[in-house]
């Protein structure tokens, strides 16, 4: 019986150990990142589209609404997908990713 009681009693150690509140994962550098690009986008969009000449509001708000939404969408994948899965594959490719998404954006500039 005093076997069978250790036993119990270590077996609920376990169990209330097991159970506390989980760890805090850190947040990464590209995530601070794409935050911070993200506000930038949205600030500058918000002066050119918001902002009249004269100093008033709302110049053109339906546009700056379609621009912020496809500006977070664009920067949820680039940091959400692509910069996650070439830090995980190696520094080659990780080096042609960027390559090509500066290509992209000098692409994206042009067009603007």
């Amino acid at each position: 019986m005093a076997a069978e009681l250790g036993s119990t009693s270590l077996s609920l150690t376990k169990s209330a150990s097991v159970s506390g509140p989980p760890a805090r994962e850190r947040v990464s550098g590209e995530t601070i990142i794409g935050i911070g690009a993200s506000a930038l986008a949205v600030l500058a969009m918000a002066v050119d589209h918001l902002l009249e000449d004269g100093g008033g509001f709302a110049a053109d708000p339906a546009a700056f609404v379609i621009g912020v939404g496809l500006s977070l969408a664009l920067a949820a994948v680039v940091f959400g997908r692509v910069v996650s899965r070439a830090r995980a594959v190696g520094p080659e490719s990780a080096a042609k990713r960027a390559i090509v998404c500066s290509l992209l954006a000098a692409v994206g500039l042009v067009t603007l």
